[in-house]
C-alpha cells in the first residue's frame, strides 16, 4: 500500500500482517497563484490569504499521526529545508481583515462577503479530489470565507487539474509534492512548466535555483536553496500548509520488496549536479 491513507495509518501499523515503513520524506500542501489575475499580484492580499488560514490546526487535525511540522516545498533531511519558515505564516484572521480593509475590501452589507467599488470579491481555489486535499481544501474555504473572502472550492479529478494548470487557470490553485532534493525547481525555477504556466516573474528566486543546481558544496547548496525559499515564502508567493510523513504498508510475509515511494524518483541531468560531475 503506498502511500497509506492517514485514515488507516495507524489501523495497519497496530496490524502485525502488515510491516509500515517510512520513505523519510516529508511533504506538504501549498497554494499558489495565476499571477495573471490583478487580485493575485498584491503581496499585501496574499499575505492577507495567509493570515486568514490556520494552516498548522488544519495539517493537524488532518495528518493526526502523520503530522511532521514545518512550512516550505523542502522538508527535513532536504536541501533547502528552513525550520524558521513558518514565523511568516501566523493565523490572525483579524489581521487578513485589516489588511483587507487597507486595499478596499470590506464587507458593507453584511453578507459576509467583503466587496469593493460595490463589486463582492469572487475568485476560485481549485484542487484535486485524491486524499487528503479536499479535506484541505474544505478546511481552508471555510476560513477564507469566515475572513470575509469571496471564494469557491472547485475540486476535480487530477487529470482535470493538470489540464486547467497549463490552460492558464486564472485563479488559486493547490498542490501537494515536489519535496525531495530539486522539487523547489521543479515547481519554482526558470524554466519549471508550473512556473510558467502561473505567470510567475521571479528573477532572484530563478538566479538562486540556477546557481543552486551546479553548486557542488553542499553547505553552499543548501544556502542558496533557503534563501530562494525564502524569496518565494516571504512574498506569498504561495501559501504552505504543514509537512506530513509518506508511509507505505507490505505484507509481512513478504520477502525483498521495497515500497515504492515514486515521489523520491525525480532524479534529472536539470537537477541533479552528481548526474555529470
Amino acid at each position: 500500500i503506498s502511500p497509506v491513507p492517514v485514515s488507516e495509518l495507524d489501523r495497519i501499523k497496530d496490524d502485525t500482517g502488515y510491516i509500515v515503513q517510512t520513505s523519510g520524506l516529508e511533504c506538504a500542501p501549498w497554494i499558489f497563484f495565476d499571477m495573471t489575475v490583478p487580485l493575485f499580484q498584491d503581496q499585501k492580499f496574499r499575505e492577507a490569504m495567509s493570515y486568514a488560514i490556520d494552516g498548522e490546526a488544519i495539517s493537524r487535525n488532518i495528518e493526526q499521526g502523520n503530522y511532521a511540522g514545518g512550512c516550505g516545498i523542502a522538508g527535513r533531511g532536504v536541501p533547502g529545508y528552513d525550520p524558521n519558515l513558518c514565523k511568516y505564516f501566523g493565523y490572525d484572521p483579524e489581521m487578513a481583515k485589516s489588511l483587507l480593509a487597507e486595499l478596499g475590501w470590506e464587507d458593507t452589507d453584511g453578507d459576509g462577503v467583503v466587496e469593493k467599488d460595490g463589486e463582492p470579491m469572487n475568485f476560485g481555489l481549485e484542487i484535486w479530489s485524491m486524499d487528503t486535499m479536499p479535506r484541505y481544501g474544505e478546511a481552508i474555504v471555510i476560513q477564507l470565507q469566515e475572513a470575509g473572502f469571496g471564494v469557491e472550492l472547485q475540486t476535480v479529478e487530477f487529470g482535470t487539474w493538470i489540464d486547467d494548470l497549463f490552460a492558464g487557470p486564472q485563479k488559486a490553485m493547490m498542490a501537494s509534492g515536489f519535496c525531495t532534493d530539486g522539487g523547489l525547481n521543479g515547481v519554482f525555477g526558470r524554466d519549471s512548466a508550473t512556473a510558467q504556466a502561473m505567470s510567475y516573474d521571479m528573477p532572484e528566486v530563478y538566479d538562486l535555483l540556477d546557481q543552486a543546481n551546479v553548486t557542488v558544496d553542499e553547505g553552499q547548496r543548501d544556502a542558496m536553496l533557503r534563501e530562494a525559499q525564502e524569496g518565494i515564502f516571504s512574498q506569498y508567493l504561495a501559501i504552505p500548509m504543514r509537512h506530513r510523513g509518506n508511509y507505505s504498508a507490505i505484507r509481512s510475509w513478504a520477502q525483498d520488496l521495497d515500497p515504492l515511494f515514486w515521489t523520491a524518483d525525480i532524479t534529472t541531468e536539470q537537477n541533479n549536479v552528481w548526474v555529470d560531475k
